[in-house]
């Protein structure tokens, strides 16, 4: 990098980016970020729309190895060098490939840049396809967060059931109790837009998506109760069963009087274990 600043302070501008160029072939990643970093910036301020081709293969070269998570900042730059010098439609094609090939935790970002990018570019109204791609494939906060700005966008547009089918899709994926400002939203959303039987329908859900959850809890502790009694303890238990028999066969010896037998004792395991399940 050092090299390469003095070939531009000498304005050996093509010597410099034949340096970059054996710098990006020689490191890897992620050694070579910096170097892919500060050569598409000066390839850019150098030569702008002049070599556009040449650049759109220098961000193709750069991404075709790039790890996920350094290729965000990339496609963003990638995007804005479309929409400044080459098309809008190729700038959409850059943004939708970040939101497929980023890191799940910068997806919701990626989304909301072509979102916007795509909605000034081609209008409000042509954005739905992206806004039902974003609420499949990211996690539920942030499907939830993307979901209600989809929510607001069909408000604004007067699409009022367009609106309420995107709420009912969410709630799906909405705990009442960790998802309070949903509710709000979905709530004031009824009473300004609804009418009675929207608005009962809006708390028939929200009923129900309580009982979902607080049913998904219990469920699932009773199932592992269950399997911990029926495998674990169970198959243990038969198998010192099994032994303590053989040994009293092999050695021809009797329980004393005093002594409960097996088959009791094996009984008593049973009926313990049936209350156990009975209560759980």
């Amino acid at each position: 990098l050092n090299f390469t600043n003095y070939l531009e302070s000498n304005h050996y501008y093509e010597e410099s980016f034949k340096v970059y160029e054996q710098g990006v072939n020689l490191f890897k990643w992620p050694h070579v970020n910096e170097i892919w970093a500060s050569y598409l910036c000066k390839f850019i301020d150098r030569y702008g729309s002049l070599k556009l081709e040449r650049l759109r293969d220098l961000f193709e070269q750069c991404l075709k190895n790039c790890p996920p998570k350094y290729s965000f900042d990339y496609y963003v730059l990638y995007g804005r060098t479309e929409e400044t010098y080459g098309l809008g439609r190729r700038a959409l094609s850059v943004y939708d490939r970040a939101c497929r090939n980023v890191p799940s935790d910068l997806q919701y970002m990626a989304f909301m840049i072509y979102i916007n990018r795509a909605a000034e570019i081609y209008g409000i109204t042509n954005v739905r396809d992206i806004f039902e791609k974003a609420v499949e494939v990211l996690n539920d906060n942030d499907a939830r967060a993307l979901g209600l700005e989809y929510c607001a966008v069909e408000t604004k547009l007067g699409e009022i059931d367009r609106a309420r089918a995107i709420y009912s899709y969410l709630s799906q994926i909405s705990n009442p109790k960790d998802t309070e400002d949903f509710w709000k939203a979905w709530y004031d959303f009824e009473v300004g837009h609804g009418n009675e039987e929207t608005f009962r329908e809006m708390r028939r859900i929200k009923r129900s998506i309580e009982a979902k959850f607080s049913i998904q809890p219990s469920f699932t502790a009773s199932h592992m109760a269950s399997v911990l009694l029926e495998d674990t303890p169970g198959k243990a238990m038969e198998a010192l069963e099994k032994q303590a028999e053989q040994k009293l066969a092999d050695s021809n010896q009797t329980l004393p009087k005093n002594v409960p037998s097996l088959s009791n004792f094996t009984k008593s395991i049973a009926f313990v274990k049936l209350k156990l399940s009975i209560l759980l």
